[in-house]
């Protein structure tokens, strides 16, 4: 993924109203606009999910600074 397409992807996420599920939901949700951006399609899951679960935590991480 390109620069400019993970900049896109970034969003605001405050620390002190996300709990452990809240965390999975977001994570879930990123992997989806991930898989939409691909286009769809099947053998990407995986990679998905840890690239919206880095997404996620690196503006967990960000917000807390």
């Amino acid at each position: 993924m390109g620069a400019a397409a993970k900049e896109q992807t970034r969003r605001k996420v405050e620390p002190a109203t996300v709990d452990a599920n809240g965390v999975w939901q977001l994570i879930a949700q990123k992997a989806y606009e991930l898989y939409e951006q691909r286009g769809g399609g099947e053998g990407y899951a995986m990679g998905d999910w840890l690239e919206a679960e880095r997404i996620v935590m690196d503006e967990l991480h960000e917000s807390r600074e």
